[in-house]
């Protein structure tokens, strides 16, 4: 069955209004790479890089990497 342009107008606004947008540059030859490897594991580019950054400071921004770097915002006490 098709998708109809109405489908993808409700899709849009639905992705419009729930996620956020991230760019980020790597060298040419490099988005390649991390596609190839993200495909060879069975997962989009996109939920690769989420599951990567899931794991580096949890889901919910409550992993130690947060923690470490709420400590930087810290006033150092003299």
């Amino acid at each position: 069955m098709a998708i109809t342009d109405a489908q993808k107008k409700a899709t849009a606004k639905y992705v419009k209004n729930n996620y956020d947008r991230i760019e980020f540059k790597v060298p040419k030859g490099r988005k390649a790479q991390i596609t190839e490897y993200a495909f060879s594991k069975g997962e989009s580019t996109n939920a690769f890089l989420n599951r990567l950054i899931n794991q580096e400071i949890g889901q919910n921004g409550d992993g130690e990497r947060e923690k470490v770097w709420n400590l930087v915002d810290e006033p150092i006490e003299k």
